[in-house]
C-alpha cells in the first residue's frame, strides 16, 4: 500500500504493523481516494470549457452569481474580443475599412468590466454589428481565421440582438461560448459512484503557467491532454511566431515523456472540431504542414493526419513502458459530445485506480 512503518533496526511487514481491522479501514480508505484527472493543454485549446461541462452535468444549472458573472465576462468577449482580434489583423497586414476605423476606437472605449445588473450599452450594439459586418473581417474570418479572431466572436455577434436585450440572461450555451484565460489551478470534485469521487483539476496551459503541471501530478491517475484542432493555422497568443499546433505537439512529447506522469493514463481529445470541419474548406493544412499528403478541403484525412502526428510521439514515449494511446475528437460547447468522450475518460481513470498496470483500450 505504500504505507509501511519501520523500526530502527529493519522494516516491518505490513501485517506486523496494523491490526486486521485497522487493514480493511486502510483499505477502504483507498477506494474512497477520489479518481484524479488533470486537464492539461495551451491556453485556448477547450480545458475550461469541459470544466464548465462536467460542472453542468453533475450540478445542474449556474446559480444566479455564477451567470451574472458570465454575462459580463460575455460582454468583454465582445468588446475586448473584437478589438484585439482586430489588432491582431493589422499586425498581419489587414484592417478594418477605411469607414469603420472610427467604430473601432468607439468600442475600444467602452471595453471594461460591468457593474452588477448593470446591462450592455444598446448605443455600442450597432457599432459592434458593423465591425463584425467590415468586408475585411468577414474575409479575414471566412478565409481561415489566420489572424486568430476568438472564435466565439462568431457566435455572439449572430445573437447580438438577444445579448443587448436589457432582460438579458445567459444560457449554458451562451456560458459555454464564453471564455476566459484560465490561470492557476482550479479544482472541482464529482461524484461518480458510490464510495467513488472524480477530482478535476484545470491548471493554466499558457507558458507562465505549464511549469505548474509536475506540481500537481502526485496522485493523479489520468492525463486529459485537450488540443485545439483550429488551431493548425494560427499562431500562438503570447507568441505570434510559433504555431499553435506545433505548440501543442512540442508540449504533448514533453508531457508523455514527463517522469512525474510515467504511471498516469493519457488521454488525447482533439477539440474544436466544429470549427476545425469549417476551417479546412478554405484554409488547406498542407500550407503550414508541408508533410501532409491528403486532399485540401477533406477533414476526415486532416482529423486522421493529426491524430497520426500525435500517436507516433506517444508510441515513442510509451514503448518501454507498455501503455496505451486513447484518443476522442470533441467539441466542447457540444454537451452531449462531451458527456460521452468523459464517460470513456472516467472508465479509463477507474480502471486505472483499480488495476494501474493494466488499464485496458476502449
Amino acid at each position: 500500500m505504500g504505507a509501511c512503518v519501520s523500526s530502527i533496526n529493519r522494516p516491518r511487514k505490513y501485517s506486523e504493523v496494523l491490526s486486521e481491522s485497522e487493514q480493511e479501514k486502510t483499505i477502504q480508505a483507498a477506494v474512497r481516494r477520489p479518481v484524479k484527472i488533470l486537464l492539461l493543454g495551451s491556453s485556448g485549446s477547450g480545458k475550461t470549457t469541459i470544466f464548465k461541462q462536467m460542472r453542468l452535468v453533475h450540478y445542474g444549472p449556474f446559480t444566479r452569481q455564477e451567470t451574472e458573472s458570465y454575462r459580463q465576462l460575455i460582454y468583454l468577449n465582445i468588446t475586448d474580443g473584437l478589438h484585439a482580434g482586430i489588432s491582431r489583423m493589422n499586425a498581419s497586414g489587414f484592417s478594418v475599412t477605411e469607414e469603420n476605423r472610427e467604430l473601432l476606437r468607439t468600442v475600444a472605449e467602452y471595453g471594461h468590466d460591468l457593474k452588477d445588473d448593470e446591462p450592455f450599452l444598446t448605443e455600442y450594439r450597432h457599432p459592434i454589428e458593423w465591425l463584425w459586418k467590415d468586408p475585411n473581417v468577414q474575409a479575414m474570418y471566412a478565409n481561415g481565421n489566420q489572424a486568430g479572431l476568438p472564435e466565439n466572436l462568431s457566435y455572439f455577434c449572430q445573437n447580438l440582438d438577444r445579448l443587448f436585450n436589457r432582460r438579458f440572461v445567459p444560457s449554458n450555451q451562451d456560458i459555454l461560448h464564453a471564455h476566459v484565460r484560465s490561470t492557476g489551478i482550479a479544482k472541482a470534485c464529482f461524484s461518480l459512484q458510490p464510495g467513488r469521487d472524480l477530482l478535476l483539476v484545470d491548471i493554466g496551459g499558457s507558458r507562465s503557467e505549464r511549469r505548474k503541471w509536475r506540481h500537481c501530478a502526485d496522485g493523479a491517475n489520468a492525463v486529459v491532454f485537450m488540443v485545439n484542432l483550429a488551431g493548425y493555422n494560427q499562431s500562438l497568443r503570447e507568441d505570434e511566431d510559433t504555431n499553435q499546433m506545433e505548440d501543442a505537439l512540442d508540449l504533448w512529447e514533453q508531457t508523455c515523456r514527463a517522469p512525474w506522469f510515467r504511471d498516469t493514463v493519457f488521454i488525447l481529445l482533439l477539440n474544436q472540431n466544429d470549427v476545425f470541419e469549417e476551417k479546412i474548406m478554405r484554409s488547406n493544412i498542407k500550407d503550414f504542414f508541408p508533410d501532409y499528403k491528403g486532399p485540401a478541403g477533406n477533414a476526415d484525412a486532416g482529423r486522421r493526419y493529426f491524430k497520426d502526428r500525435f500517436r507516433t510521439i506517444a508510441r515513442e514515449a510509451f514503448t518501454a513502458q507498455n501503455r496505451q494511446f486513447y484518443c476522442h475528437f470533441t467539441t466542447a460547447t457540444n454537451t452531449m459530445n462531451i458527456r460521452l468522450a468523459m464517460a470513456a475518460v472516467q472508465v479509463l481513470s477507474l480502471q486505472h485506480a483499480s488495476n494501474p498496470a493494466n488499464p485496458q483500450a476502449l
